[in-house]
């Protein structure tokens, strides 16, 4: 298995991760970023909150049968926070 682990470089919290059936498609995902150290993104944490993420580092990794890379940012709480709708259907 190939993995994408984004972690709070403070905390070491994963706060996203995304798994691969190949390095090609993890590659590709790395691609797609192109992550520059100190670029922000934003993310969603579990309750929905708007992250901002300054990007730090990129680590190698290899746990077991896994393979990836850990992508370390300093995140906080962004001072605006989008508004998220929902579209239930009954």
């Amino acid at each position: 298995m190939f993995k994408l682990e984004f972690i709070d470089r403070i905390t070491d919290e994963v706060f996203r991760e995304v798994t691969f059936n190949s390095p090609k498609e993890m590659h590709a995902m790395l691609i797609q970023f192109d992550l520059k150290e100190g670029e922000q993104i934003s993310f969603f944490d579990k309750q929905l909150r708007t992250l901002s993420a300054n990007f730090v580092a990129i680590i190698p990794f290899i746990n077991g049968e896994t393979k990836g890379f850990r992508l370390l940012f300093d995140v906080s709480v962004a001072e605006k926070q989008l508004e998220i709708y929902y579209n239930e259907k009954k």
